[in-house]
């Protein structure tokens, strides 16, 4: 049983079971969870455009610190795309270094899981996840 743990997921998807099943599996839970032998995995966004691969220079953190040449490389980026989705991916992209994991997205910017989900797909090529404890 212990190797169905082995990959990441949320708890959630080991309690969709029998009643019996699940006594079982949330014993099991709470014990590995007191001995400390889960630990929470977060999501860490890194911001790779094709466009500034060649720069000597990386992505600024903020629109404030950001060079003209780098707000037309997210512009060029965000055109031809969805227009909600473009504002929240120039919104977003000081947070895509890998210093912030998603939830703390999220609450920083008051923006929902959907929404973020939208903004990962659809800049995927463009963006790295890399998952962190």
């Amino acid at each position: 049983m212990l190797a169905d743990f082995s990959t990441p997921r949320p708890l959630k998807d080991y309690l969709d079971k029998s009643k019996q099943e699940m006594s079982s599996t949330l014993e099991m839970l709470v014990w590995l969870l007191r001995k400390d032998y889960f630990s929470q995995l977060h999501e860490y966004i890194y911001l790779l455009p094709h466009a500034m691969i060649n720069r000597e220079r990386s992505l600024s953190r903020s629109f404030s610190k950001a060079t003209d040449s780098e707000l037309e490389a997210i512009d060029e980026l965000t055109h031809g795309k969805p227009a909600n989705t473009a504002n929240h991916f120039r919104r977003l992209y000081p947070y895509f270094n890998g210093a912030y994991s998603k939830e703390e997205i999220m609450w920083r910017e008051t923006i929902s899981r959907p929404e973020l989900k939208e903004v990962l797909d659809i800049f995927a090529k463009e963006l790295v996840i890399c998952l962190h404890e």
